[in-house]
């Protein structure tokens, strides 16, 4: 269910969360239902509600299925990411570059490696654009991207401007991005390839 509601929030582009579960019985064992109720925590905090379309929960289905079928490689990312993503939707400025940072680095770097910014940037770039100058710029966002990251861990605080609004939009749209290209590619790219012009 936590796995099926994350990628719900994902296909809708928002944070959604189980407020309330309960099973379902057979009208004929009226007895049962009381036992097979389950409730969740407090309600005395309700999060901002909004409509899901169907359409919403058969594009959350389908992503659902194709990441069961994933090498577990790839779950294993996933399964940090994606959570991250997600809980970066209702989060301020700090705690969301914070934890979309986790999300890229959980994507994007294995293992020790030397030169963690530039070889963030060199992979994400390489991976997610298409064309020498679409990956110019990204190359030039996602050191923007990291910088504000290492700024929020060691400083505590971001300025609070317009700039720094539209990079952690674009950052978020980004993640968003990557995480949909791991899924629908099955695996983990090789690297040294990738970034020397090869598929």
């Amino acid at each position: 269910l936590e796995k099926f509601l994350q990628y719900l929030s994902w296909v809708s582009n928002r944070s959604i969360t189980r407020v309330l579960t309960w099973s379902h019985v057979d009208k004929m064992e009226p007895f049962v239902m009381l036992a097979g109720f389950t409730h969740w925590g407090h309600m005395r905090f309700h999060p901002p509600s909004a409509s899901i379309s169907e359409s919403d929960i058969f594009a959350a289905k389908e992503l659902y299925h194709k990441c069961t079928g994933l090498g577990s490689d790839v779950q294993e990312k996933l399964n940090i990411a994606v959570p991250r993503w997600v809980k970066s939707k209702h989060e301020a400025h700090i705690d969301k570059i914070i934890d979309l940072g986790i999300a890229f680095e959980v994507l994007y770097l294995d293992g020790p490696l030397e030169q963690l910014s530039y070889m963030f940037r060199l992979r994400a770039s390489w991976h997610l654009g298409n064309s020498p100058s679409e990956r110019k710029e990204l190359m030039g966002l996602f050191s923007t991207i990291y910088e504000l990251r290492s700024k929020a861990v060691h400083k505590g605080k971001l300025p609070a401007d317009e700039e720094t609004r539209e990079i952690l939009s674009k950052a978020e749209k980004l993640c968003a991005s990557a995480i949909v290209k791991f899924i629908n590619d099955g695996s983990c790219p090789d690297w040294g390839s990738l970034v020397t012009g090869g598929s």
